[in-house]
């Protein structure tokens, strides 16, 4: 089972070293080699109010451990984006990513969306499975070698 809390400042020592991990950060647009703490402090702290970051939470049993995170965004635009790290890559291909990306869908829906989206790496093929498994269409290339879907909520 899969639970949501939101992230805090005390979780940046671990959001950092699944950033850093190059299977994670290859998969990426933007990050093309491990962050220092101090850059990837700035990039926190530069998030505004219209900003949602959850941890992702692994509950088995008795046991609850952090090994992902969601991030969502802009929360002032009608169709926020949703992005997702499963950094305990031991959980890929697990089912973890599709019930957390599902989780943050009915959050953006509690609030009141109606819409959401996000963007991949076309050779992100894993990702991909995920989008469509839950319904998100493609719509159109948004950078160079990055894909945008959508999904009505």
């Amino acid at each position: 089972m899969l639970l949501l809390r939101d992230a805090t400042e005390y979780d940046l020592p671990l959001l950092l070293a699944w950033r850093n991990n190059p299977l994670i950060w290859e998969g990426t647009y933007t990050q093309r080699k491990p962050l220092c703490f101090e850059d990837h402090k700035i990039w926190w702290e530069s998030r505004n109010v219209d900003h949602r970051s959850f941890m992702v939470l692994f509950v088995k049993g008795t046991s609850v451990r952090p090994v992902g995170v969601l991030h969502i965004s802009p929360l002032d635009y009608w169709s926020p984006e949703i992005g997702i790290i499963i950094g305990e890559v031991s959980l890929w291909n697990k089912e973890v990513g599709t019930d957390a990306f599902r989780l943050g869908c009915e959050w953006l829906k509690e609030q009141g969306y109606k819409w959401t989206s996000t963007t991949i790496l076309k050779t992100n093929k894993g990702a991909i499975r995920l989008l469509e498994k839950l319904n998100f269409k493609y719509t159109c290339e948004a950078r160079k070698g990055e894909l945008r879907y959508a999904k009505a909520l």
